[in-house]
């Protein structure tokens, strides 16, 4: 969409005084993304022990997506759409980067329009040479999802383990979050539920025929986005 194009269209959203155009921005408006360390993600059960030394992905794009209204059907026609590699805009972070469960990293920040959100669509894709982060995680290269640890099995020696996957997935979590003037600033915390992951995996795990959907799920499941 050129500039041209846009401005057209949002003259002619303003034409319209029921979708109140003129507070859409409100200025200042932030929303801070971060990823938050996970905690412990190691398994023991009776069948022996799963150790995970590292879980990593790659957060390719981040969008707050506005509750079903005429106004925020009207702001998605008048923003641009997502494109291979994405493209950012006020309520979407499309910069590629890689995040671990042991550590917090800060993602980047929003500027979305005033208004109220009701959920959050993430999506996880295979880092390329671009992608912020891939200085310390060259391992990560082509990957959306790695992990590696050991695995002990009860009465057996321990082996290391590894685990890969080149998959782009996508993932949408509810939210209630209200931005306006009274409410300038937020932060979206991303991370996994150490309990939820731990009781997705187990020895097991690896006996299963297809380990890289079963570490999605596992992933799936313990994917959570607090507002802080």
């Amino acid at each position: 969409m050129t500039a041209l194009q846009r401005g057209r269209r949002c003259a002619l959203l303003c034409s319209f005084p029921a979708l109140g155009c003129a507070s859409s921005y409100e200025p200042g408006i932030q929303v801070e993304l971060i990823s938050r360390q996970s905690g412990e993600l190691e398994q023991s059960t009776a069948q022996g022990v799963v150790r995970i030394d590292e879980l990593s992905w790659t957060s390719a794009e981040i969008e707050l997506e506005r509750c079903p209204a005429a106004l925020a059907r009207a702001w998605d026609w008048l923003l641009p759409s997502a494109h291979a590699h994405g493209t950012s805009a006020p309520t979407r972070l499309a910069v590629p980067s890689i995040v671990s469960a042991n550590a917090a990293v800060l993602l980047g920040e929003l500027t979305p329009p005033a208004g109220r959100y009701c959920s959050v669509h993430y999506r996880v894709a295979p880092a390329d040479d671009d992608t912020l982060g891939l200085g310390t995680a060259r391992g990560m290269v082509g990957a959306s999802l790695r992990s590696s640890g050991e695995l002990e099995p009860a009465g057996s020696a321990s082996s290391s383990w590894s685990l890969r996957s080149q998959r782009s997935f996508e993932l949408t979590r509810e939210l209630d979050l209200e931005l306006s003037a009274d409410q300038l600033h937020a932060r979206l915390s991303f991370g996994l539920d150490p309990q939820l992951f731990r009781d997705a995996i187990g020895v097991g795990w690896f006996e299963a025929v297809a380990r890289e959907e079963v570490l999605i799920e596992a992933f799936r499941a313990a994917f959570r986005i607090e507002l802080e």
